[in-house]
């Protein structure tokens, strides 16, 4: 259940935003849940913070997901 995952990942990051890997979770629950925007902003903070080859290929899958096909491209290389 990807919504309810999705709250659960945002609830935890409310009580400790700086705990690692939960913030690549939420984005892979946000996308799965359809919510593409907020997938994008957490997958995009990852990659700022602690960047890593799943943040890209998340925020890439997200991406392609908005019909953003040239940047999903980009972050995918």
């Amino acid at each position: 259940n990807a919504p309810a995952a999705m709250q659960s990942y945002a609830a935890a990051l409310r009580i400790n935003e700086n705990w690692p890997g939960l913030r690549y979770v939420f984005a892979c629950a946000a996308f799965l849940a359809g919510s593409l925007e907020e997938a994008e902003r957490a997958a995009r903070r990852v990659i700022n913070e602690t960047p890593n080859a799943a943040a890209w290929d998340i925020l890439a899958c997200v991406l392609r997901g908005q019909n953003r096909a040239q940047e999903s491209l980009s972050a995918a290389d």
